[in-house]
């Protein structure tokens, strides 16, 4: 870690000095899987893996599965741009989610451009199964 040591609470030990501009955990493994960092990507999936699928909605276990394995290839093919500071490195990931649960919506049977959901309706339309179950 970079910066100094400073007087932990009993005076006799330190604890590093963590300076402002050092990256965040999630900032970091992004920026190692542009580099081609796999083992990165893997701890990123651990790290994400729940907000993703819960940002992508309810569906059947195995397309919903399918689905978060599309947001995770489109961050590793992605991660070379991300730029540190100009957004934060979770919101950047869930912008992918959000992209993969668009275009979702998008190639959907259900969905015609005459009855095209609103924004802000898009996770219930994609919770809601296209064939149904009844």
């Amino acid at each position: 870690m970079r910066g100094s040591t400073v007087p932990g609470p009993d005076r006799h030990t330190t604890r590093p000095r963590v300076s402002a501009d050092c990256p965040g955990f999630i900032t970091e493994l992004i920026l190692r899987c542009g580099r081609g960092d796999e083992a990165a990507l893997g701890r990123l999936f651990d790290l994400l893996h729940a907000p993703v699928a819960a940002a992508l909605g309810r569906g059947r276990p195995a397309a919903q599965d399918e689905l978060v394995l599309d947001v995770f290839r489109r961050l590793w093919h992605h991660a070379p741009t991300y730029v540190p500071g100009e957004q934060g490195a979770v919101a950047w990931a869930m912008q992918h989610a959000a992209a993969v649960a668009q275009s979702v919506m998008v190639m959907s049977p259900a969905v015609t451009t005459a009855v095209c959901p609103a924004p802000s309706t898009v996770t219930v339309a994609v919770q809601t199964p296209v064939s149904g179950n009844r």
